[in-house]
C-alpha cells in the first residue's frame, strides 16, 4: 500500500482508512424514534436500513431518462460502486433481499 502522510506528519497505509463514512440528515425527531425502535425490533441497526434504501434509490434513479441519455461507460461505473459486494457490512441484507 502506499503511504500517505496525515495532519500530525505520521505514517499512515491506505488499508487503514475507514471504508465507511458517518452521515447526517435532519428529519423528524418522531419519524427517528419510530424507525430506531422498529429497526431494532428487526434486530437491525438504522445506519444498515439506511445504506439499503440509498442503494435501492440509486438503482431507481440509474433507471431514469436523465440517467439513460449519459454514456454506458459513465452507467457502469456508477453500477459498480452501487454493487460493490465488499462495502455490505456483514447482516445487512442478503442478496436475494437486495433484489426486492
Amino acid at each position: 500500500m502506499s503511504n500517505y502522510r496525515n495532519d500530525e506528519n505520521t505514517d499512515f497505509q491506505v488499508s487503514d482508512v475507514k471504508r465507511s463514512v458517518k452521515i447526517t440528515a435532519s428529519i423528524p425527531l418522531s419519524l427517528h424514534v419510530v424507525a430506531k425502535s422498529m429497526y431494532a425490533i428487526q434486530g437491525k441497526k438504522m445506519g444498515d436500513r439506511v445504506e439499503y434504501l440509498l442503494r435501492g434509490d440509486l438503482k431507481r434513479m440509474l433507471k431514469t431518462e436523465m440517467f439513460k441519455k449519459m454514456p454506458d461507460t459513465d452507467i457502469a461505473l456508477f453500477k459498480a460502486f452501487i454493487d460493490m459486494k465488499d462495502i455490505y457490512p456483514s447482516g445487512i441484507c442478503s442478496q436475494d433481499e437486495e433484489g426486492k
